[in-house]
């Protein structure tokens, strides 16, 4: 027999996003976004309990704040604060909302080189980013990373 691909659900989508950008002076950019989705599924064929169910690997809401402070001399600092409401696994289970910060600093060399140097997860927050039966997988623990780029001419 022939195999046919064909979508055997449906899905109704409301949500809205907003996005704010602010440079109050020289080297500062503070910025800020929300997005909101409502994601269901309202028809399938081949499941029907899933009806109702939201659609998986879609948060509900994010939110992120970030302050970038830069200078030539001094090089560029940047906080960034995220936040994820409720987000559903490929299966329908909930996860439940998280918020992190991480923090970055870059410092240009010359010849074209730079220092940099990364925090993600800076309270070490432990956060559920899939769950399976019984097997939870957990984001990132409090990350380090230092480094040099370089580029050759």
């Amino acid at each position: 027999g022939q195999r046919k691909r064909q979508n055997v659900q449906r899905s109704r989508s409301t949500g809205g996003e907003a996005y704010l950008a602010l440079r109050p002076i020289d080297g500062l950019l503070l910025s800020g976004s929300v997005n909101y989705d409502h994601d269901v599924i309202v028809a399938d064929a081949i499941t029907p309990a899933n009806v109702g169910h939201y659609i998986g690997r879609v948060p509900q809401q994010r939110q992120v704040i970030r302050a970038s402070y830069g200078t030539p001399a001094l090089g560029s600092l940047t906080a960034l604060w995220r936040h994820e409401g409720h987000n559903s696994t490929l299966n329908g289970t909930q996860l439940d909302p998280f918020t992190v910060v991480d923090l970055s600093y870059v410092h240009d060399l010359p010849r074209g080189a730079s220092l940099f140097a990364a925090v993600e997860n800076v309270a070490d927050r432990e956060y559920q980013v899939n769950l399976s039966g019984a097997i939870v997988s957990l984001g990132l623990p409090r990350t380090v990373r230092l480094g040099m780029r370089g580029e050759r001419n």
